[in-house]
């Protein structure tokens, strides 16, 4: 079995190795002429895998390192019946440890604020639960969960009025509550002045040309870990934003290796 992967998955060669030959590239260089004669692709979110990168392979087995989805084309991969794995959760811990330490630097009275959490899935559950633990209100919007399960779930209009409001989703733009924008001017414009705004889940959650004006007329503080297309983001926004990371909330070595082996396990069923 040949295996082709992205050079930087976390101990790769160690872990598929003893199933197949592993060669390692970089992500961003992975081509149609190397997956010649391979069986399974192994990829970060640098990786765009589609029709375009795949038509004349015989790949049966793509595994992506990654909690999104979005480089993926995931009706391409269903036509052709291959199999799809990916991480959700792997680095959550990660990124509820990078919202605290935003929150240490930029609002110190934090335990004394309502915080809003939008997408309360792996990474925003958990850091609903923490918080409420620790005895902080907080509030959370996700159309996807019954209050049964969280009895702290409102509308997204309440939580938008949130001192602090953190957003992790996904990023989708079809079905019944596509994320793409979900804060645009209109919702932006319905935070309160002051409001610490945090986005370690994905750049285009949020109209970034819309909030470059929004931090000025709602004198908002922003912390953003994710940006509208990266790598080539706007310069506007990264120079009025308080705190500006390059993806990487998630990026612990922690994170990696649990990313490995959750694609691992999906080889190996």
């Amino acid at each position: 079995m040949k295996i082709v992967a992205d050079e930087n998955i976390s101990r790769v060669v160690e872990t598929f190795s003893r199933w197949g030959d592993v060669a390692t590239l970089p992500g961003r260089r992975i081509a149609p002429e190397h997956l010649q004669g391979a069986d399974v692709l192994l990829v970060r979110s640098v990786t765009r895998v589609d029709e375009a990168l795949l038509a004349h392979s015989n790949i049966r087995f793509v595994g992506t390192a990654t909690i999104g989805l979005d480089h993926i084309d995931q009706a391409y991969l269903r036509q052709r019946g291959i199999a799809l794995a990916h991480a959700p959760g792997c680095n959550a811990g990660a990124v509820v440890q990078y919202v605290f330490s935003v929150l240490a630097n930029c609002r110190p009275d934090w335990r004394d604020c309502q915080i809003g959490i939008i997408g309360c899935g792996n990474v925003g559950g958990r850091l609903d639960r923490l918080l409420a633990g620790l005895g902080v209100a907080t509030c959370c919007y996700d159309p996807f969960l019954r209050r049964s399960s969280n009895p702290r779930l409102t509308a997204l209009r309440n939580v938008l009025q949130a001192d602090i409001v953190c957003l992790h989703t996904p990023l989708t733009r079809e079905g019944p509550h596509p994320t793409w924008h979900m804060l645009s001017e209109r919702q932006l414009a319905a935070l309160r002045p002051g409001t610490t705004l945090i986005n370690a889940g994905r750049g285009g959650a949020i109209d970034n040309r819309a909030l470059v004006k929004a931090i000025d007329k709602r004198q908002l503080q922003v912390a953003l870990d994710v940006w509208e297309d990266e790598p080539d983001i706007s310069l506007a926004l990264l120079d009025k934003v308080q705190v500006a990371t390059p993806h990487i909330a998630g990026y612990s070595r922690e994170g990696k290796l649990a990313g490995t082996q959750m694609v691992y396990q999906a080889f190996c069923r």
